[in-house]
């Protein structure tokens, strides 16, 4: 592999380097990333190349070697996006070593110089605005004519898990993982657009429109992959605040799989990894504990009223009793239990969102009760409401 990547580098410009040094990346082929960059020529001077190198070194445990590499390019005048690269980097490596004030502190630099502004009131007021909308109106949004057999959506806030539920039940012989697809925010928009805004226009927007979008969302998920009839799509979502809508606009009859997460455990990773910047919300604890307050509380009322097929879990029960938590979301699908669905880091197939890292490995409890080691950015509040999250 590394001698016909090498090979694939002469003649290569960077754009290519960059796409090669991801994939392998992304594919966990560490010696392989290693032997490219090496061979890559001038390349190796590109502040790209050496983000791989610190990665690299981050995965051998070179500690001081990654850090004085991200710190080398951090000090140069670098671009907000790979200035931003470089400061998570650098609080992975730090939290790695166990220097979380340091951590912490790489992170919010990173937030400072590089998020861009977000109204995170108006997002939660959307949510709230929705719940509050009774049964008997709500239900009367216009429809799809009919549904999608076979087609599930994992719904879950970013960081809470949702990449090894699917990874899991990828495993099994009648389910495909779809990935983070972003059909469904798309659609979302479509419907604000026909429909003058969100989320009125899901009171507005006309059937013959949303037949146009189901079909538009199954020839992208389902019909360009070849997918039999008789295999269960999944689309892991991570867009509360308008999905359950969508859900029940687009894709009526669609089986939902509900992931929460210790709400704490959620905010460390939301704020210590490099989301993307548009979402501004990430930049704070304060909005991020005002949005998973906001989900937890809201988002279950929304389906209910939308009459959605919701089977809820815990990430933790997950990892600590995954058969049993497993068993139980397969019946929801009308699945059997597959033992498969118990070794996602068994699974060839690629993830493409930041949690490349971690399916790759066997199901762990390394992320739970993480919140400890940054106890001291969080309040009283944090206690409030996001112990038990609704069901």
């Amino acid at each position: 592999m590394a001698q016909r990547c090498i090979g694939m580098s002469d003649g290569m410009d960077f754009g290519g380097h960059v796409v090669m040094t991801e994939v392998l990346h992304q594919a966990g082929r560490v010696d392989d990333l290693d032997e490219f960059l090496k061979s890559s020529g001038d390349f190796q001077a590109d502040p790209r190349c050496q983000i791989m190198v610190a990665r690299v070194q981050r995965v051998r445990k070179q500690w001081a070697e990654c850090e004085q590499t991200l710190r080398r390019q951090l000090a140069t005048a670098l671009s907000d996006p790979l200035k931003r690269i470089c400061g998570f980097e650098l609080s992975k490596c730090l939290d790695a070593q166990g220097r979380y004030t340091e951590s912490w502190q790489a992170a919010a630099t990173a937030h400072r110089e590089t998020a861009k502004p977000f109204a995170i009131d108006l997002l939660v007021a959307a949510l709230k605005m929705t719940a509050e909308i009774s049964v008997s109106e709500l239900r009367k949004i216009r429809r799809a004519s009919a549904g999608i057999p076979n087609t599930a959506c994992i719904l879950g806030m970013p960081r809470s898990g949702t990449s090894v539920l699917e990874q899991m039940l990828d495993c099994h012989s009648r389910i495909c993982g779809r990935g983070e697809s972003g059909l469904p925010g798309e659609i979302g928009d479509s419907i604000a657009k026909q429909g003058g805004g969100w989320p009125v226009g899901v009171l507005n927007v006309s059937v013959n429109a949303l037949n146009q979008l189901q079909a538009l969302y199954r020839d992208s998920l389902r019909t360009a992959v070849n997918m039999p009839d008789d295999i269960w799509s999944i689309d892991k979502t991570v867009f509360p605040q308008m999905q359950p809508l969508v859900i029940a606009c687009v894709l009526p009859h669609t089986k939902v799989i509900r992931i929460v997460r210790d709400a704490r455990d959620n905010a460390v990773s939301l704020f210590l990894n490099n989301m993307d910047p548009s979402w501004g919300w990430t930049s704070s604890l304060t909005s991020i504990g005002a949005l998973l307050r906001a989900e937890r509380q809201y988002v279950p009322i929304i389906c209910e009223k939308l009459g959605l097929e919701v089977i809820s879990i815990q990430f933790e029960s997950l990892v600590a009793s995954p058969e049993e938590t497993l068993q139980p979301v397969l019946a929801h699908l009308g699945l059997p239990w597959e033992a498969a669905c118990l070794r996602p880091d068994l699974n060839p197939r690629m993830v493409q969102t930041l949690s490349n890292e971690q399916v790759r490995h066997a199901l762990n409890s390394k992320g739970i009760g993480r919140w400890h080691n940054y106890a001291d950015q969080f309040d009283a509040s944090w206690t409030e409401n996001m112990d038990a999250p609704r069901r």
